[in-house]
């Protein structure tokens, strides 16, 4: 039987890990529009373990910077000398949160995620795209994901900067299976047909180069720069035609017109 932690009408957070050695299991954590993260694992904490909690209702952007998520599960670590290690986060339920279920900001190591069902998470507009994400992370290493279940999220694993594997997770209504940035040092191993797309993102003043695993050409389609190619695991290479249209045929005739009818008499019309 799980305790219940209402938290709905407490701005902020639910539950504050500020220690190490800690398990936090079979609770059932309710939030809303006041609150912004579920749990917190906060810098410097080791061996931290958050397992089989239901984990709903966060709504409130987080107010300490300008992202629009919210969190079921956050951990974050302030460097590369302060950040929080060891965690699993492991057979959790986590829902009807805003933008993503678990985040791991900036400077997290040795994080097992496993065992999860991280589903509906509500989306929103980050970057001038729309967005939500069964699990974010950015300076993360190494990172296990494996065994999780996501479902209606836009991207289930959204790893920047991190290396790691995602592997053996079941996937339902997912636009991303794993979105990453390009060239990282991330495993994917699951047996699904994917799309690899190439992207690149402007954020703060930056641009990072991505690559997106899609469920689908559509999904690849939406997110792919114009001039790149999309691979797929069946090893195929797709491109746009002249038009512009992913996989299609069209070719400049000799005059130079997309899909034209080349030379006539002789000269160009």
């Amino acid at each position: 039987n799980s305790c219940l932690i209402d938290a709905r009408g407490i701005l902020g957070r639910a539950v504050v890990i500020q220690a190490s050695n800690v398990t936090l299991d079979g609770f059932t954590i309710l939030g809303d529009a006041t609150m912004y993260a579920g749990v917190v694992v906060a810098p410097s904490c080791q061996e931290v373990t958050v397992s089989n909690n239901l984990i709903s209702g966060m709504m409130l952007p987080n107010p300490s910077n300008d992202s629009p998520l919210s969190y079921g599960i956050l951990a974050y670590g302030n460097s590369q000398t302060e950040m929080p290690m060891n965690l699993t986060f492991s057979n959790n339920e986590i829902y009807n949160t805003l933008g993503s279920g678990i985040s791991l900001g900036m400077y997290t190591y040795n994080v097992t995620v496993t065992g999860n069902n991280i589903h509906d998470i509500v989306p929103v507009e980050f970057a001038g795209e729309i967005l939500s994400v069964g699990l974010q992370a950015e300076l993360t290493a190494p990172i296990s994901v494996s065994g999780n279940d996501f479902s209606n999220v836009i991207i289930a694993s959204n790893l920047l900067l991190s290396e790691g594997s995602v592997s053996n997770n079941t996937y339902n209504n997912v636009g991303s299976y794993l979105t990453k940035t390009a060239n990282s040092n991330i495993l994917f191993n699951e047996n699904v047909d994917w799309w690899l797309a190439s992207s690149n993102l402007s954020y703060n003043g930056m641009t990072i180069a991505l690559e997106s695993y899609a469920s689908s050409l559509e999904a690849a389609i939406s997110v792919a720069d114009s001039g790149t190619a999309i691979t797929t695991s069946n090893n195929e290479t797709i491109v746009e035609d002249c038009s512009g249209a992913w996989g299609g045929d069209a070719l400049e005739d000799e005059c130079g017109v997309c899909g034209g009818s080349g030379i006539a008499d002789g000269t160009c019309d």
